[in-house]
């Protein structure tokens, strides 16, 4: 019997994250370095706007692949750094929480 098309998008999809998986996770260590650079107090504007432009791409990509909370989180990463105003400890603390908390998620398989 043949698959149905929402089935073959499905294996598609699932074919299609390892090759994406590695870039994924580098946009994921922009996200880390530049919290961590934060809260070191040594953010320079470049690995700011870096920050924002990997966290826009991760949640304009990691629903494709199933992660909704990780679009959400990723989404919640790039309004921290777009603002570019200073951040309280717990805004950091925030951040820092959901960097980790993308992680997480994205150590977890696809859900397509």
């Amino acid at each position: 019997m043949k698959d149905s098309p929402l089935e073959e998008v499905r294996q598609a999809l699932t074919a299609l994250w390892p090759r994406f998986r590695p870039t994924i996770m580098e946009r994921l260590g922009v996200l880390a370095q530049a919290t961590a650079a934060l809260e070191e107090q040594r953010l320079s504007d470049s690995l700011r706007l870096k920050a924002e432009q990997e966290a826009h791409k991760l949640a304009g990509s990691l629903g494709t692949f199933g992660y909704t909370q990780g679009t959400a989180l990723a989404r919640a990463i790039e309004m921290r750094f777009r603002t570019g105003a200073p951040l309280t400890a717990a805004d950091v603390a925030d951040l820092r929480e959901k960097v980790t908390s993308l992680r997480s998620e994205l150590e977890r398989p696809p859900a397509v």
